[in-house]
């Protein structure tokens, strides 16, 4: 198996879960009316993040690719993939028409596509190719 992910993200989780603790400890003391709920909620929804973001990838298994958005998560079998493309973000290409994205490959935040994005896509399409059935021989 292995996760692809743009190396962007993967500080974000030991930035939003500090925070979010920092702001969950300070709603529990009493600084006002109104500061410990807002506190509270801030805190309460940066760790929700901090845990969303340290699941996003995009890995390749042996029965299909798994993709982790930051508010899904879907798997889908080789067999039903048709191929891969880079449309702002990694798309998955169905047989069926469709397509599921995969933002957590998204080139951004500085990092060219040519840096992670287009080699995850080169080996995400030579890991669909070794897992179509060979041709008949003729």
């Amino acid at each position: 198996m292995k996760k692809y992910v743009n190396p962007a993200f993967r500080p974000l989780p030991w930035l939003l879960g500090p925070a979010g603790v920092a702001m969950l400890a300070a709603a529990a003391s009493p600084s006002g009316p109104y500061g410990t709920v807002r506190e509270g909620l801030l805190g309460a929804v940066a760790l929700f993040y901090a845990v969303r973001t340290a699941r996003l990838g995009v890995v390749a298994g042996p029965d299909g690719v798994r993709v982790r958005n930051l508010h899904s998560a879907r798997t889908v079998r080789w067999e039903r993939i048709e191929g891969f493309a880079l449309a702002g973000h990694l798309e998955i290409r169905l047989r069926d028409g469709g397509t599921v994205s995969g933002r957590a490959l998204e080139p951004g935040l500085g990092f060219p596509r040519e840096h992670h994005t287009a080699r995850a896509l080169a080996e995400l399409e030579a890991a669909l190719a070794a897992h179509r059935p060979a041709a008949p021989a003729r």
